[in-house]
């Protein structure tokens, strides 16, 4: 969440056993899970992903039924963040570039390639690959509807499985459907996506402009989800006040913020065509929580005429960098920020 530069180790390590903690923390406080709509989705994931890696691809699938596990990936310096781990975005680039590389994938779908992932139910953020390592994706086929689409549960791991570092639930791909205009292409799957409920919070609006190396490559008039999640995340950083109340957040109070959840985050079908050099915009809503420990940034990404292209509820943790917890202990410009309301500690 921060964008300056850190070139401490110790930091680094700090903010990778938070999100360890998190994990943990998670299981234990239902608030955090508050977003989850059936509890039996966290079961079967569990069970999914607390199958043993087997180094063996045949052994795997033995074990998981269809799945695969991808070529082994290193995390370069345009992965990370401020912090040296990687950036919470990128994360589903990865999981793009092994779903798009697997033999296993191909057959799973049609022969056609020029599917995209269009949502997300869930994601986790365990923990992070730091620069410099290695990790894999595995990958278990859970629904395939048609050929031109399916359901993927996956997970970044260590190459030898022993440490997962993120995961990801009900992850879907799809094919567009292609009319006589080439650039007519919709998904049929993201016509009737519910609106987020008005949260009744103080928003925020951020407008950003759309440049070609951003569209989506096999859906030329549509940005990807993954930087879909990079405007979010420009939103939710000036929604907090930007670079330097972050830097002022962590030097003066020792706060950091961390992503911890991705929910219900999904591409969105009203009929626009986006153009480079065409403008949308990212309405942000924070529902501050356990006194501003959690805040749950509900966004959406529209057009400029104002039809809805994206929309995602991404979990935002405080953590005191000193001793890896979570924190409630928010200034009070902070909480003014988030709620438009003076607050006192």
């Amino acid at each position: 969440q921060l964008h300056q530069t850190m070139n401490s180790r110790r930091l680094q390590a700090r903010i990778f056993g938070s999100l360890l903690y998190f994990s943990i923390y998670n299981n234990f406080v239902s608030c955090f899970s508050s977003r989850h709509t059936n509890h039996h989705i966290h079961r079967r994931q569990s069970a999914v992903l607390s199958i043993s890696v087997k180094a063996d691809q045949e052994n795997f699938e033995e074990e998981v039924g269809y799945g695969f596990i991808s070529q082994v990936f290193q995390v370069f310096i345009e992965d990370t963040d401020a912090y040296g781990i990687m950036y919470n975005g990128n994360y589903l680039k990865f999981y793009d570039r092994a779903l798009h590389s697997s033999p296993e994938v191909h057959s799973a779908l049609s022969p056609r390639k020029e599917w995209s992932i269009i949502s997300l139910e869930d994601q986790k953020f365990i923990g992070s690959p730091s620069l410099g390592s290695e990790f894999v994706i595995q990958g278990i086929l859970k629904q395939s509807p048609s050929d031109d689409s399916s359901v993927w549960d996956l997970k970044m791991t260590s190459p030898d499985g022993s440490q997962t570092f993120n995961s990801v639930s009900n992850l879907s791909v799809a094919t567009p459907a292609h009319s006589t205009d080439a650039s007519n292409v919709s998904f049929d799957q993201l016509q009737e996506v519910p609106v987020f409920e008005d949260k009744g919070t103080k928003g925020a609006t951020n407008s950003f402009t759309i440049y070609r190396d951003e569209l989506d490559t096999h859906l030329a008039s549509h940005l990807p989800l993954r930087i879909v999640l990079n405007f979010f995340e420009r939103a939710r950083s000036n929604l907090l006040g930007g670079p330097d109340d972050l830097k002022r957040l962590q030097e003066e109070h020792g706060i950091v913020v961390v992503v911890t959840k991705i929910n219900e985050c999904t591409l969105i079908d009203e009929g626009h065509v986006l153009c480079p050099g065409q403008t949308v915009h990212v309405d942000t809503q924070g529902v501050v929580k356990r006194k501003g420990m959690i805040v749950e940034c509900f966004q959406e990404l529209k057009s400029s005429c104002g039809k809805r292209m994206a929309q995602g509820k991404i979990t935002l943790m405080m953590i005191n960098k000193t001793t890896l917890r979570p924190t409630s202990r928010i200034p009070e410009w902070v909480m003014e920020k988030l709620t438009g309301e003076k607050v006192s500690q």
